[in-house]
């Protein structure tokens, strides 16, 4: 499962999904097909905010290790309300919401974000989706 875990990271870092890193050259790669990633992300048992929090905080410690010296750099919170505009009804929770951008209701979803920035780095702790 650790393997896997690591995949999906890599898979979200070099911006691809589980569906087109199996038809392609990185299928010889991983020993396992979509299927089992796809399983392992519809586990009601797997607490994937505590993986990313732990995930950020061990980030975080990391970075404060290897950067000793303090900075003069502002610290700050960040908050951001993204709106993700959806097409089509069959999608759970779909519901209309208002856009600020573009000063009307869309069908869509919110998604709230807040994270931490230090003055290097940017820290997100898991948001539900």
């Amino acid at each position: 499962m650790a393997e896997q875990i690591m995949a999906m990271m890599v898979f979200r870092i070099i911006g691809e999904t589980i569906g087109f890193m199996s038809t392609t050259k990185f299928y010889g790669i991983l020993e396992v097909g979509k299927n089992c990633f796809y399983r392992l992300l519809a586990r009601s048992e797997m607490d994937w905010r505590i993986l990313l929090l732990s995930m950020a905080r061990r980030f975080q410690s990391i970075v404060r290790k290897e950067n000793a010296e303090e900075t003069d750099a502002p610290k700050c919170y960040i908050i951001d309300d993204t709106t993700l505009a959806k097409t089509g009804f069959r999608f759970e929770g779909l519901s209309r919401v208002f856009d600020h951008v573009l000063g009307k209701c869309v069908l869509g979803y919110k998604l709230l974000i807040l994270a931490f920035f230090d003055g290097s780095d940017r820290i997100s702790p898991p948001n539900p989706t």
